[in-house]
């Protein structure tokens, strides 16, 4: 559990448990300032492999002030048989948050062979029938209620049954499902959104990374642009919302953020938002990009820089399910001259009146506030005009001008080098492994810097990076 100093020292502003990098040893660590002005540093000493440190922040917002809030106590009574965390998710009783997203890989087969994949797909792998998924997703909501149900993979469209996953999953009591998908089919197939729709799909979170070849090369091996602005035309034609979401990897995509947030708003109303995420090292990753990492405050600054007055870096705050270093957002509404309006209190994120508990400094349960967030300002603006004629609270939703929302978010996932134990218990994102159990998205992909699995090859795919 991370602790930060009433009185932090010029060395150590927090200390907290993490893994060595190479034999995946539980080890004490603590942030320490770096060379650079607002520079913080993750440093870790393994016995047998020596010293590692890695940015984790860097410049405005000053660390401390974004990183405010005490941690929540834990959740869960499951317990473990001695190894402790980060061995034994599942969800264990050191764990301190619910799930707010679970995502369920219906395949590990893809059309796309990224160099970035953090699931090493690819290659031929026999999917889990439609029997099996049913009773995964049983397993999920005995153990997680009715979390956002994320159908990922692997690719998912790669699955004929994917319409009837889908309405396997409405069946089973999720009101709520997304779709993570590179959209090659999705923008290639004629009527393939609409069977999606029909089918119950509430959102397609969409790959979309760039609008440069050599960017496109880079990260996903193939210019897929064109298929990509097709598959965004495809989901709105078929009244299904999109939000964009983007690998960005220093060097490579980081110049293009102001772009692909101007994409997004010229998208229209459908267009949800624009999610980014810094890429972390595992899976895939190539040894060269790993000199060099975005941390969320780097992030926050280049997307303001190259808004060209949009947004503010200032806008953006934490959410209320995640770790502090773990995600940002802010909600817009669409201007009537192409612009964006803050909307959310900037006291907090995934929490529009900013309230906190008094004895946590946290919402009692920010995993079901991240759901209700992400449910209610994803929804089409369509789905919110037919709701205007059926009740009040229909009329109510239209007429609060949730249709023109607008949200830009980001999730730093964790790797080996960056790892802290206090994060990933708080985490609320999980992925169902194949046995049912709930496990941090984090630690189910965590992998050693010689592609050790912590999780994937023993409960997942038996893939290896």
């Amino acid at each position: 559990m991370i602790a930060v100093s009433s009185a932090p020292s010029p060395e150590i502003l927090a200390r907290t448990l993490s893994l060595c990098p190479k034999c995946l040893r539980r080890i004490p660590a603590f942030y320490t300032p770096g060379n650079a002005a607002g520079e913080v540093l993750l440093h870790k000493t393994c016995p047998e492999h020596g010293v590692f440190r890695t940015p984790v922040w860097s410049g405005e917002p000053d660390f401390l002030s974004w990183y405010t809030r005490k941690p929540l106590l834990p959740l869960y009574s499951r317990g473990h048989e001695g190894r402790g965390c980060p061995y034994e998710c599942g969800l264990c009783r050191e764990h301190r948050q619910n799930s707010c997203c679970v995502l369920l890989e219906i395949t590990q087969n893809c059309d796309l062979n990224c160099p970035l994949c953090f699931a090493s797909a690819g290659g031929e792998h026999q999917d889990p029938s439609l029997d099996e998924l049913g009773g995964l997703l049983e397993g999920i909501a005995a153990q997680a209620g009715k979390p956002i149900l994320q159908l990922s993979g692997g690719e998912p469209a790669t699955r004929n049954d994917l319409p009837d996953i889908i309405r396997l999953a409405k069946k089973k009591g999720f009101p709520f499902i997304q779709l993570n998908t590179n959209g090659l089919r999705l923008g290639a197939e004629e009527h393939y959104a609409d069977a999606l729709a029909e089918a119950g799909l509430s959102v397609v979170y969409l790959q979309f990374d760039a609008l440069k070849e050599s960017s496109l090369l880079a990260i996903r091996g193939r210019n897929c642009l064109e298929v990509k602005r097709a598959a965004v035309r495809a989901a709105l034609d078929a009244c299904l919302p999109v939000v964009l979401v983007a690998t960005v990897v220093p060097g490579v995509n980081d110049g293009e953020l102001g772009e692909l947030l101007n994409l997004a708003l010229a998208g229209g109303s459908g267009v949800r938002g624009l999610h980014l995420q810094p890429a972390a090292y595992f899976g895939r990753y190539p040894e060269e990009l790993s000199a060099r990492r975005m941390t969320l405050a780097e992030l926050m600054r280049s997307l303001a820089e190259q808004s060209a007055g949009l947004i503010d870096a200032a806008d953006f705050r934490p959410n209320s399910g995640e770790h502090e270093l773990c995600a940002f957002s802010a909600l817009y509404s669409r201007t009537p001259e192409g612009g964006l309006k803050l909307l959310r209190s900037k006291k907090s994120c995934c929490a529009p009146d900013g309230r906190r508990d008094a004895e946590n400094e946290r919402p009692r349960d920010g995993a079901e506030q991240c759901k209700a967030f992400t449910t209610l300002n994803w929804r089409h603006p369509r789905e919110i005009a037919e709701a205007a004629g059926q009740d009040d609270f229909g009329r109510i939703l239209a007429e609060s001008g949730l249709d023109l929302r607008f949200t830009v978010s980001a999730m730093a996932f964790q790797d080996v080098l960056s790892l802290d134990l206090d994060r990933l218990q708080q985490c609320c994102v999980h992925v169902a492994d194949k046995k049912g159990a709930l496990v941090p998205f984090c630690a189910y992909n965590m992998t050693g810097l010689d592609g050790q699995a912590l999780y994937r090859d023993v409960r997942g795919t038996g893939l290896r990076s």
